[in-house]
């Protein structure tokens, strides 16, 4: 169903009986949270709801001050509401950075924003950032491959090969190779 408002009631829906659940409750809450926001990041900007889930992601990093998740997802949102948002985003996978610096997802996401805007220098600096963080996050070698195919195929390949090394054997790995 590719209804927003029939997901917004589900959604609603959860967030109520997350209210009533025992124990963490914030924890629970902000957990609940998170999943409506991911739900809305994920997929073309005609899916989800970015005006619908970022007041929610915002609860959430509010609720989980140690969760980095909420801000990617926010991050996320904010860019489906178009290129004037990149400021936003950016401010939020920092935040997610700096919640968990170790996690790779918050680098590899500013420096989708800086190769938007080819500037390979800020882009390289958040990519190696990243992979400080986790030499085993896949996809900034699979975003610094797309960035290289048709610049330097050397390089290219080095990265594909890392891709490769580190990612599940399926389908976007046989893309990646039969692209190369």
């Amino acid at each position: 169903n590719n209804s927003n408002t029939g997901a917004e009631q589900k959604f609603e829906q959860a967030i109520e009986m997350s209210k009533k659940l025992k124990g963490k409750k914030d924890k629970n809450q902000a957990a609940i949270y998170t999943a409506v926001g991911r739900a809305s990041a994920y997929g073309d900007k005609d899916l989800g709801d970015p005006s619908y889930a970022i007041p929610l992601l915002q609860q959430a990093a509010n609720l989980d001050k140690t969760a980095p998740e909420p801000d990617l997802y926010l991050g996320m949102n904010f860019l489906k509401l178009g290129g004037d948002m990149g400021g936003n985003a950016y401010s939020a996978f920092n935040d997610a950075a700096i919640r968990d610096p170790k996690f790779a997802a918050a680098y590899y996401h500013m420096g989708l924003i800086f190769h938007a805007q080819d500037n390979f220098e800020v882009m390289d600096m958040w990519y190696q950032k990243g992979i400080a963080a986790d030499p085993n996050y896949g996809p900034i070698y699979a975003d610094y491959f797309e960035y290289w195919k048709n610049k330097d195929v050397n390089k290219a390949k080095a990265n594909l090969d890392k891709f490769v090394a580190v990612s599940d054997k399926g389908c976007d790995v046989q893309y990646f190779q039969a692209d190369y």
